[in-house]
Order: C-alpha cells, then structure tokens, then sequence
C-alpha cells in the first residue's frame, strides 16, 4: 500500500510539473505576441531606394519607422506619401517657418527664420539645379532662389541630405508627367518619422530581408 501511495504522488507531483511547464509556455507565448502585436502597431520596417538621403542613409538600407510620432520636428527624417510614391526626407521647417535658399557669390545655403542653417549632414554644397529652365520646366519650382517663403501650418518642408539628387520641397512636382503633386509634405501624408537604421551587412539586417522582405520601398 507504501508503494501505491507514493506511486499516485508521483503521478501527481508529475502532472502538477507538467500544468506548471505548460502554464509558463502558455504564459511566454502570450507575453511574446503582445510585444509583437505592440511592436507591429508602433514600428514597421522600410527598405530605402535611392541616394536622395545619402550620406546618412544608403540605398537599399533597412530603416526602423515609428508610426506613433505624431510631434514631428525640424531636424526629423520622416517617410511620407505623395500619390503613390512613399518618399524619405529630412523635415526643414515646420507650418508657419519661413524659408529661404540664398545664393550669394556662388554660394548657396539654406535660412529659416532669418537664420542660416548649419548642415553638417548634407552631402555637398547645394547647386541650383532646380531653377534651372529646362527642369523648372518639367517639375516646376515651389522655393525659388533669395525667395523667403512661409510653410502653411500643419505642413512641412523637407529636402534630402544629398541635396544634388533629391526632389523634394524645392520643386513643385515628382515627376516630370506632372500627376504627382511634391511641394510641401501635409501632416496627413506623413507615415512616421525613422526611429532607427538597421547596420549594413549585419546578422540583423539578414534576420529582417528574411522575415519582412520588401515590404515597400522609399526614395
């Protein structure tokens, strides 16, 4: 009877083991998918195409995008729609800035607010390719040359860090067809704002192409 007895608590103590083992999976795999679920509302990843952004992000890097910013800032680099193109661009002036590109002696720099910009993070000095006849043509001008303008309110004017190969909030239109309308951004349009730029040729990198591929594209 000794025997049977401690038979039947072991069977017990083995099933209560086996409750508490499946509990705890129950509970990691509940935890798990509620950080997912959080993760994939507040985040996505996005694959950049293009040099616009360069030297600060380069084609084909992996960028994390925080969908739950909706105080974006000047300085911000954001991802937006236009049409359907999604673009990526650094935020320089926010509704009621006002905006000037001023050349001087061959030289051209960037002034909000009366005060001129310090961008370290551009590729090179700007040219005004823009304002050129042929491609004011063709994409139209939305900020001319020693030309102050105020950004409507819940707008935003962005221009890519690679100033000589970027349209942006210089020109009026996306493409030269004219049927995407570029100019400034309305908060509307605004995807999210970049939260973080997944290291090149990483382990990382590989897990997301793998997992997310190309789920969209910016420029």
């Amino acid at each position: 009877m000794k025997e049977l007895g401690c038979e039947i608590q072991i069977k017990k103590k083995k099933a209560r083991t086996l409750e508490t083992a499946a509990a705890a999976v129950i509970a990691v795999f509940f935890y798990l998918s509620l950080v997912l679920l959080v993760f994939t509302l507040s985040f996505t990843f996005c694959p950049v195409e293009g040099m616009s952004m360069f030297p600060t992000i380069h084609d084909g890097q992996n960028a994390l995008l925080n969908k739950w910013d909706y105080r974006y800032e000047r300085g911000e680099i954001i991802v937006f729609n236009k049409g359907d193109v999604k673009l990526i661009k650094r935020i320089i002036g926010v509704g009621g800035d006002k905006i000037e590109i001023k050349e001087n002696e061959g030289v051209i720099s960037v002034w909000r607010n009366d005060e001129m910009l310090v961008e370290e993070y551009i590729r090179e000095d700007m040219l005004a390719w823009w304002t050129k006849p042929d491609f004011a043509n063709r994409y139209g001008v939305n900020i001319s040359l020693n030309t102050p303008v105020i950004i409507p309110d819940g707008e935003y004017c962005v221009f890519g860090d690679n100033r000589n190969n970027s349209l942006d909030s210089r020109v009026m239109f996306e493409n030269p067809d004219k049927t995407i309308a570029l100019g400034f951004v309305k908060e509307s349009e605004i995807e999210g704002s970049l939260a973080f730029l997944i290291p090149e040729n990483t382990f990382l990198e590989w897990v997301i192409r793998l997992i997310f591929g190309d789920l969209w594209r910016t420029n």
